[in-house]
């Protein structure tokens, strides 16, 4: 199967580059190739390829829905696994470990997306809880598939369907949701595997996920830990020992 990997050079290929290590070690027996989907990258991999796609440029939420869009319309039709550049898997792993993972209600995660406005000091919602009250006022609450960790994608023509309706009403955040909510109005639900995110594993706590097989990191984490992410390509699941530098 094949994985896709929408990107932007916002912030360089470091991130990028050691997701693809990762995934060229760990995940190379289900793996065919690994497409990434966008901007022009500066390396190459045993089973990298590159579609670069330089029109269309938006905030990041509507723009890693176009890439995925020309993936499907102009380089394959079947299934594939989404992937984002910031993520991460430590060991070897199948496809069975896959699962659609959800992360609470749309409802509990917007309580999550408060940012600190720094010209008031005070909270506002993100960008991306926007999207998330946009959609709720649309579909209603709906449980939250995690936007970080990887998504089978087994219907890619109802993912073409997600994305085109997300975007028409301001909301293409949510479009793992929406694919989704297709596949249980299509009965197709029952055909994937569903997990809630296990409470450990979740972005932004590099040091207590790294015990764990996978996780995420923003780009500041990846900065900080860098070092100690090249070290993993070495070791299997560093002990405790290993962080008290």
């Amino acid at each position: 199967m094949n994985i896709v990997i929408p990107f932007r050079n916002t912030c360089g290929t470091q991130e990028l580059k050691m997701c693809v290590k990762l995934i060229e070690k760990n995940m190379k027996d289900i793996v065919s190739y690994i497409y990434i989907v966008g901007d022009e990258i500066d390396f190459i991999g045993d089973r990298v390829r590159s579609v670069v796609v330089e029109e269309q440029k938006y905030n990041k939420w509507l723009d890693s829905s176009f890439l995925v869009e020309c993936y499907i319309k102009m380089v394959s039709s079947d299934e594939f696994i989404l992937f984002n550049d910031d993520f991460f898997i430590t060991e070897e792993i199948g496809i069975g470990r896959l699962l659609y993972y959800k992360f609470s209600t749309l409802k509990e995660r917007i309580l999550t997306t408060y940012v600190i406005e720094p010209r008031t000091n005070k909270l506002r919602l993100s960008a991306y809880g926007l999207n998330i009250r946009k959609y709720i006022d649309l579909f209603g609450d709906a449980d939250n598939y995690e936007v970080h960790i990887p998504m089978p994608i087994l219907y890619p023509n109802l993912m073409l369907k997600a994305i085109a309706d997300t975007k028409k009403y301001d909301c293409p955040a949510l479009k793992r949701t929406y694919y989704m909510r297709l596949l249980e109005q299509e009965g197709l639900v029952r055909e994937c595997e569903k997990a809630a995110l296990p409470h450990d594993v979740k972005f932004g706590e590099p040091l207590r996920v790294m015990s764990y097989p996978f996780f995420s990191l923003t780009d500041t984490e990846y900065k900080a830990f860098e070092y100690d992410l090249e070290k993993i390509l070495e070791h299997k699941r560093p002990s405790i020992d290993f962080y008290k530098k």
